[in-house]
């Protein structure tokens, strides 16, 4: 109502990440293009805490294929777009919006501010957008992913019934079996006891580092140089002294 400012958000407006982005910069030029002094809010993500979460929403979609060969470039994806790293090289978004709305109107706000202040996180967000900062800000979790463990067996039941547009042909395809899968692994899951999740979730994350290793250091340092943040301080690769 009135001036109140007008808020878009979505996660893919950025290019949805199963196939890559590939849309991403489509998109851009027409957000620029319908609202040319728009502002812009970019919420990054370290690179390994981003890819253990996308492979995990991946499993809970329906998909079967290990992290290492997901992660691998498909022979056919300039035909049929499939998941990429190089997705999550920031630095060339933010720089793409840059050029285009100017710096003064790009705003990036690391995640990791989110779980270690989140007035704060909070604070960066209500600036950009021009509002107060609510009093009394929620500060439970919401919306907690399943354990590794949790979700490596879910891949296995994926494998066998769960018909999905990232799993089309299972071995047996049953009929409403993804809800039913998903809540038996998340009720599983939530009995596991404490120590199986946090061994099975720093394996998982050993792994992604694995297969991240030092791609994104000189895109991250970009990243630092074109908007100030420092970097280091959340541990993003590539970007400690």
């Amino acid at each position: 109502p009135g001036d109140a400012p007008v808020v878009v958000s979505h996660e893919d407006l950025v290019g949805h990440p199963f196939s890559g982005g590939v849309a991403g910069p489509a998109i851009a030029e027409r957000l620029v293009a319908v609202f040319p002094e728009m502002k812009v809010l970019v919420v990054v993500r370290e690179q390994v805490g981003m890819l253990v979460s996308i492979y995990k929403q991946y499993v809970r979609a329906g998909g079967t294929i290990r992290l290492e060969r997901w992660v691998e470039p498909l022979p056919n994806a300039r035909r049929v777009p499939s998941f990429s790293l190089e997705h999550y090289a920031y630095d060339r978004l933010v720089r793409h919006y840059q050029d285009r709305l100017g710096a003064t109107r790009v705003h990036v706000v690391p995640f990791e501010l989110l779980r270690l202040d989140p007035a704060s996180f909070a604070a960066e967000i209500c600036a950009v957008v021009g509002s107060p900062v609510p009093p009394d800000l929620p500060t439970a979790p919401v919306n907690v992913g399943i354990s590794a463990v949790g979700s490596s067996a879910k891949r296995v039941l994926n494998r066998l019934v769960v018909r999905d547009a990232v799993n089309p042909a299972p071995l047996l395809g049953l009929d409403r079996s993804a809800r039913t899968v998903d809540a038996l692994t998340r009720r599983m899951d939530a009995r596991l006891p404490d120590a199986w999740r946090r061994r099975g979730d720093a394996r998982l994350r050993d792994r992604a580092a694995a297969v991240v290793g030092d791609r994104f250091a000189e895109s991250n340092r970009a990243l630092a140089e074109l908007t100030g943040l420092d970097l280091a301080s959340f541990g993003y690769p590539g970007t400690s002294t």
